[in-house]
C-alpha cells in the first residue's frame, strides 16, 4: 500500500528526518509495528536504501542486486531486500 507523508516546514528542506519509522517483512501483519528506527528521508532520490546493520538486526536475506550510484559517482552492487516501511506512530 502507498500513501502520502506530509508535515509543513517554513522553508524548502533538502531532507526529512523521521523519528519514528517502523520496518517489518512484507510477510507480517500490517498492524505490527516492527522494528523501530530514525529515518533519514532524501528528498531528491529516485529510490530508497536501509542500511546494512538494519538488514542484519532483521535476518533479511537478499532477493537479488542491482547497481547503485553513490553520491562520489562511483557504481557499486547493492542487495535488495524486500521490506515494508511505515513512518509516523
Amino acid at each position: 500500500m502507498i500513501t502520502t507523508y506530509t508535515f509543513p516546514y517554513d522553508s524548502i528542506k533538502d531532507r526529512i528526518i523521521i523519528d519514528k519509522c517502523f520496518v517489518t517483512l512484507p510477510s507480517e501483519d500490517p498492524d505490527s509495528r516492527g522494528i523501530e528506527y530514525k529515518a533519514l528521508w532524501d528528498t531528491g532520490a529516485m529510490s530508497t536504501c536501509i542500511s546494512a546493520r538494519l538488514a542484519q538486526a532483521m535476518g533479511l536475506i537478499e532477493t537479488d542486486h542491482t547497481k547503485v550510484t553513490g553520491a562520489n559517482n562511483v557504481p557499486f552492487a547493492a542487495p535488495l531486500y524486500d521490506v515494508q516501511i511505515k513512518m509516523g506512530s
